[in-house]
Parts: structure tokens; sequence; C-alpha cells
């Protein structure tokens, strides 16, 4: 392991991340990205003195970066100042009514006994549901690994699974507690960023509603560039070598199905390994990167990666 080159195609949160860890761990690692800078969605764009966020605005479940951190013996505030925005957010529900979302669990049931009788009450209940199912999800399905088949069939994750609430869809599950349409579109509207509805969307990401109203929205000082800066910076004590401004055309495949070099605009660069950054794009990835090569690379379906030309 120790010295064998790996290639992370992509600076987004994915490849940052997974880049730091793999040079942690010995590979000597080279991210090769095609903008002037990391981050990928998350990309800054500087004028006249200002910084904006080009992509996501809110940090929400601050313990998910504090444990990644913790891999390498850091933590958050090494890097940047995270504040708790008070209120959470802003719901417009048209061009006359808006409704600010606050921080505190009092005021947030005021909030709610103001929207509907009895708000307070079913947020209670709801709510309660929400973290039980934030907590399993967490404890027992976040940081497994997901190799094959076998990884579902044992009782435990089926019986934890099962509480989940997959089978029923978000809409019909918010629609028991509350039957007024704005309190809906609050717990609901979350689903866009899954690119779903609430009417295919799992009941499942009720957990949504647990992390933002109960674990908090927050935001690092400086814009969320803060947190690529950090990533970044990790990958550079890690050793890790960033290459911009580097679109990448080809992943080339050798006569063992084996990714064994990428081809850019400019050179053809080898590499034992090759992970690609390209969770949200995978489609891209193996149809433009892979098969142009005329072989049959396949993606890790849970990271979105091709590493060593194999799952």
């Amino acid at each position: 392991m120790k010295g064998r080159k790996l290639l992370v195609i992509g600076a987004g949160f994915g490849g940052l991340s997974a880049a730091a860890l793999l040079a942690q761990d010995g590979f000597q690692v080279t991210i090769l990205e095609k903008n002037e800078q990391a981050g990928g969605r998350a990309r800054v764009w500087r004028k006249d003195g200002f910084v904006f966020d080009m992509g996501p605005s809110w940090y929400l479940m601050p313990e998910v970066f504090e444990k990644y951190f913790a891999l390498f013996d850091k933590n958050t505030q090494d890097y940047y100042k995270l504040i708790r925005l008070d209120p959470s957010y802003r719901v417009f529900f048209g061009m006359d009514k808006t409704v600010d979302v606050p921080a505190q669990r009092e005021e947030i049931d005021r909030l709610f006994d103001e929207l509907t009788p009895g708000g307070s009450v079913k947020l209670r209940e709801y709510l309660a549901v929400a973290q039980y199912q934030y907590e399993i999800a967490m404890q027992e399905f976040m940081y497994r690994d997901y190799t094959s088949i076998f990884t579902f069939l044992n009782w435990r994750f089926i019986t934890k699974g099962a509480r989940l609430r997959i089978l029923e869809n978000i809409d019909a599950y918010v629609s028991r507690y509350f039957a007024d349409e704005d309190i809906r579109k609050i717990f609901e509207y979350t689903m866009v960023f899954l690119g779903g509805s609430p009417q295919n969307t799992p009941a499942l990401y009720a957990i949504m509603s647990h992390v933002d109203l109960d674990l908090g929205v927050w935001y690092p000082m400086g814009g969320m560039g803060m947190l690529v800066k950090a990533l970044q910076g990790l990958g550079e004590q890690c050793g890790v070598e960033y290459r911009f401004n580097e679109p990448i055309r080809q992943i080339e495949v050798n006569e063992h199905n084996r990714a064994c070099a990428v081809i850019t605009d400019d050179e053809t660069i080898a590499a034992d390994l090759v992970v690609v950054n390209a969770t949200n794009d995978t489609h891209y990835a193996h149809a433009r990167m892979a098969l142009e090569a005329g072989k049959h690379v396949r993606l890790h379906a849970a990271a979105g990666c091709v590493v060593d030309g194999r799952q």
C-alpha cells in the first residue's frame, strides 16, 4: 500500500475527504480537479471584497464533521468557527406570508401553536419519532460498509431498518400528524434537495426535521468555503497533491479490466488506483470516462467511485 500512486478525480467534499484518509493510510495521492479551485458544488465566488457560496449554504449534523476530523486527531475548531443560526431559516409561503423558524425549542413550540391549535403537542410527538429514526440510522447504518447483498441479510439490520418507514412516503406520514398545509410544507421542503417530491420520497427522511429543528442549522464563519479550505488543508498536511484546471477526458483501462491511468487534455497520468468523486454524476463518469475506453469499469455503488477498476 505505502507509496502506491492513487488518483482522485474531483475535489468536491467526497474527493477531498477521501484523499486525506487515503494519504493517511500511506497512498501517494493526487487530486485532479477541472475547476480552478476545490469544493465542487461548494465552490465560492469572490467579487469586490465579497465572498458568495455557490452551492450549499447550510451546515447540518456537526457531529459528523467532528467525527471525521477526529480521525486525524483534529477538530473543526482548528480550522473554522461554527455558529448556530437563529432564526434557522425563513419559509416563504407566497408574496404575503413568511415564517421565521427559530433555533430554540421553546420558541419553535410557540410558533407551531400559533400555526395550528395544539401544534406543539403534535410537534413533540413527531420529533420524538424523528429522533428515534435518526439514532437508528446513525448507529446502525451510517458508518457501515455496504459491500454486498449479504450486508443486509442479518436480523438486526432487518428489524432496525423496518422502523425507518422506508415503505411509506413522507407526505402521507406527515399528514397523519398535521392537517395544516403550511406546516406540512415546513416538514417536506427538504425533499427538493433530494431531487424528489414528498409523494415519492420515503418517510425515512422525517429525520431531517430532527436534524434542523433539534440539532440546529449551523454556518462556518467566512462561508462554506472555510470547510473546503479545512479539508484541503488537512489533505495537504497528509501529503495530498492538488492539480486544478485539469479536466479528465477518460479513464484508461488495461487488459485486466483495471483502471491504470487517467487522460487529461495534456497528458496521460499513470496510477495504481483511481477514485472518482462522482456520487452525483455517476452516469457521466461511467459513460464518458470509462466506456469511452472500450472497457467496462464498475462504479462502487456506495461511494460513487472507481477503485482499481473493480468494485
